[in-house]
């Protein structure tokens, strides 16, 4: 049964899907775990997990390491919520202009990464290793061009590539609704999809990782165009059992190679069995997070993270390299290697976790509420 109705939610959840807000709690909480166990590891195994696989793990605090170092699909549940949030838009509207549209992201996006590059810059300066002030160089790191030749320029903020790829898609989605809107109902999604496989081939090009971003981004897409569609297959799918598969994939690409691995143009490798896995298991998890997730899911705590997660995601890489430069250099160090790795874990995850929230609330008070406010919407979109 196909719908009608592209846009056919009641008014309350068009408006707002709580579920959404558990699943941007769940994406940047991978992202976290990823950045805190490599700084992790380098600080107290001296070892380099970007080029490390499970199976060369030595012992079961590396292992426990490797394992979260491989929690990067974090960002790829950011590129679905893109997907869902700005297709829909687009979708459901032939009036809705580009350069609108691109003010609208502009204030959306940069206020905040502006702030987080300014503490970033801060902060490595008192630590003594500030990145490069050349006027070039800031330009491209505030204007988010700073990952493409000619005008590369080391990045200063890490996490700041995807933001990159949200702006390729933001420029891409009017083109990509228009196609959809003059396409049959039935034909749409097997349209899209087609478009998006065809154009993750063509990205093969460049090597890397590159190549998977449009599948992510066309789940969600997908999910915008039948929304009732995906809210009836959500709800019947096993959450524990999508869950698992996802902790399983995890494992399988963590012990076939490292993330770092070397990915040449058109070379098949894991990752590429990775994404493709992933934008099914992931994309299932997915739309069953976002219409029917479970109440434990929906909680304060876990709906506050998923509210700030753009704030904590631009300043939790600063937190983490702040606290582990602190404790290289003192005397904790000594006292942290002696306990147990497990509560050593727990403690410097918990404590650096908590750090972030608090800086991510104060960035969302100053420079995300306002946006919000001021446009009279529900936050976060």
């Amino acid at each position: 049964m196909i719908d009608a109705n592209p846009l056919d939610l009641p008014t309350s959840e068009r408006e707002r899907l709580y579920g959404l807000d558990a699943l941007r709690a769940i994406a940047v909480t991978l992202t976290f775990v990823m950045h805190f166990a490599w700084l992790y590891g380098n600080t107290f195994l001296k070892a380099d997990l970007e080029f490390l696989s499970l199976k060369t793990a030595a012992g079961a605090e590396q292992t426990w390491l490797q394992l979260s170092y491989y929690s990067l699909y974090g960002v790829y549940f950011f590129f679905m919520i893109s997907g869902l949030l700005i297709g829909r838009q687009w979708i459901g509207s032939s009036e809705r202009t580009l350069f609108g549209f691109l003010v609208a992201r502009v204030w959306r996006i940069f206020p905040a990464l502006w702030a987080a590059l300014a503490g970033f810059y801060l902060v490595t300066t008192i630590l003594g290793s500030p990145p490069s002030s050349h006027w070039g160089d800031v330009a491209a790191n505030a204007l988010l061009i700073n990952w493409f030749a000619p005008q590369w320029s080391t990045p200063w903020l890490i996490v700041s590539w995807s933001l990159q790829v949200e702006w390729i898609f933001y420029l891409a989605m009017p083109a990509v609704a228009m196609l959809i809107r003059s396409i049959t109902p039935p034909r749409q999604i097997p349209a899209l999809m087609a478009v998006a496989i065809l154009l993750a081939i063509s990205l093969k090009a460049l090597g890397g990782r590159h190549f998977a971003y449009p599948l992510f981004f066309a789940v969600g897409i997908a999910v915008a165009l039948r929304p009732a569609q995906a809210r009836r297959i959500g709800e019947k799918l096993p959450l524990t059992a999508f869950l698992t598969g996802l902790v399983a994939l995890q494992a399988l690409y963590a012990w076939t190679e490292p993330i770092g691995a070397n990915k040449p143009a058109w070379t098949v490798s894991a990752f590429d069995g990775f994404a493709v896995l992933f934008a099914v298991l992931g994309g299932a998890t997915f739309a069953r997070v976002a219409f029917a997730p479970p109440r434990w899911m929906l909680n304060r705590f876990v709906l506050l993270l998923g509210r700030v997660s753009y704030s904590f995601y631009l300043w939790h890489l600063t937190v983490l390299i702040l606290v582990f430069h602190l404790i290289h250099k003192t005397s904790v160090f000594g006292l942290l290697e002696e306990m147990h790795w497990v509560l050593r874990w727990v403690l410097l995850a918990g404590t650096t976790g908590l750090l972030s929230i608090c800086t991510a609330i104060v960035s969302y008070r100053l420079f995300e509420a306002t946006y919000f406010s001021a446009r009279k919407i529900q936050p976060p979109t």
